[in-house]
Formats: C-alpha cells, structure tokens, sequence
C-alpha cells in the first residue's frame, strides 16, 4: 500500500471535465531523492515533471493537464511533508545591495480563494471595454505551456517570436460569443 493524502486543489476542479476538488499524492521517499539529484533530469528541466507523474496516483486527471495552480499545491505538500515546513533562503537587501539568510515558514503560505466563477464548461467571462466584446477564456495547462516554449526555442530570430499571441490563441475560447478558432486568431492579431 502506497501512503498518500488527499489534496484540495485551489482551483476547486473547475478545469477539468471530471470537476475534481481533491487528489490523491503520494507521500514523498528515499527513493524519490534519486529524482531529486539526477543531473540529467536537473540539467533537462525536468525534476518537477518526473515528481509529478510520479507522486500523483490520481489518474482520473493527467499530470500534463494540471493548471499551474494546483500544480503549485502538490509540490508545497511533497516539500512541506518531506523536509518540513522552514525552507531557508540566502537573498538580497534591495537597499542595501548585501546578501543575508533568513527562513520562510511554509506552512503560512495561505492559498489563495479563487473567486472566479467558471461556466459549465469551465470558462470564464471577461469584457474587453476598449472592444465593447464579451469574451471567454480558460487558464494554460502545463501541456500547453509547454508547447508555447517550445515555439519560443525553436523560433529562429527572424522577426518576434508569436508567444503572447499563442497563450492568447490557448486561452480564449469566444469572443462575441464566436467560437471559430480562426475568427479569434484573427482578432487576436488586430
């Protein structure tokens, strides 16, 4: 048997199709310091993925399609149930330009009510007051935020990289209740 707990997510589900408030993650092991210290997945950027696919034993909703919110939760949680709750950090005085040492208290980290209300399809309304339009959108996933970049790295410095235009692309779902993707591209670029 897997130990694991059950994590409230601060999007309260309203992303995903299954509408799913909570989810289950597994507790952090010795062996998952292997993940943790693995040069290639520190030097790939991909500590955080690996921990996730791991440690999520919910497979109703894909690690890929975690908002960056939830994501967030499940990583205090892995960080706060496996090596406590005091993170120490060396920073920089603004003012005084000097480095010091202090300890953030992880556990008084509050997540945040979302207040936004979604539509059954897990929309949100936005009006744009300079267009006078009604729109709809939804927050990236990380599968999506993904692809943006890698349209950022493979972007071969001819002209600007389209980064802003594809999140918008990603997130907005209507505009004056069109629906027709090209119809939103095109407006996008105006």
């Amino acid at each position: 048997t897997i130990a694991y707990d059950v994590i409230s997510l601060p999007s309260q589900g309203i992303y995903y199709p299954n509408k799913k408030k909570t989810i289950k993650v597994a507790y952090l092991t010795a062996a998952d310091e292997n993940i943790l210290a693995s040069p290639s997945l520190i030097t790939n950027n991909l500590v955080v993925e690996e921990l996730l696919k791991r440690k999520v034993i919910d497979k109703d909703i894909s690690v890929d399609d975690l908002v960056e919110e939830d994501r967030r939760a499940i990583l205090f949680f892995l960080r706060n149930t496996a090596f406590g709750t005091e993170y120490n950090i060396t920073t920089e005085d603004p003012k005084t330009g000097e480095s010091f040492t202090t300890t953030i208290d992880l556990s008084s980290v509050k997540i945040k009510d979302f207040t936004l209300e979604a539509d059954p399809n897990g929309e949100y309304k936005f009006y744009l007051q300079m267009s006078k339009m009604d729109l709809t959108f939804n927050f990236l996933t990380k599968k999506q935020e993904d692809e943006i970049k890698k349209i950022e790295e493979s972007w071969n410095g001819n002209g600007v990289a389209p980064i802003i235009t594809k999140q918008l692309e990603y997130m907005i779902k209507s505009i004056g209740g069109i629906k027709d993707q090209m119809q939103i591209r095109n407006f996008i670029e105006k």
